[in-house]
């Protein structure tokens, strides 16, 4: 089958190009006499599954040897930790002393909120005030 790329039903939208082109099941004897016995065994090999999965498995795990991922998860995993640890002792504190309630545990529990929406509002306002660039 050759390829027509003129015509309009080749590209489908959401498929990528020449998905519709089936690649073939033998190996030509002019590429084998031409480029030896190991084409045929290339050939085959980047025709199967196996291939297939073993590159995608590569390109995700080369895009981990990048520093701003484990950065990334360095820092969420350690604010994580800073969190459950003061969830632990606001829950230690309140069993110890009940009355650590009103002044522990209440005034977090205002805290966050109020200061999401004073974050909310402060964002809003930068916003704003920013002129509108295109293609930074």
């Amino acid at each position: 089958m050759t390829a027509n790329l003129e015509d309009p039903d080749f590209f489908e939208e959401g498929s990528e190009p020449g998905a519709g082109l089936s690649l073939p099941d033998v190996v030509p004897d002019e590429l084998v006499s031409r480029f030896g016995r190991r084409a045929r065994h290339t050939v085959r090999y980047h025709q199967s599954k196996r291939y297939r999965l073993r590159r995608g498995f590569v390109s995700q795990l080369s895009s981990l040897r990048v520093t701003d991922v484990w950065m990334t998860a360095a820092v969420v995993f350690g604010c994580s930790l800073v969190g459950l640890a003061l969830i632990g002792a606001l829950a230690y504190a309140v069993v110890l002393w009940p009355l650590a309630v009103l002044f522990l545990v209440v005034p977090v529990v205002v805290l966050m909120p109020l200061s999401l929406w004073v974050a909310v509002k402060i964002t809003r306002k930068e916003r704003a005030s920013q002129p509108l660039s295109f293609g930074n």
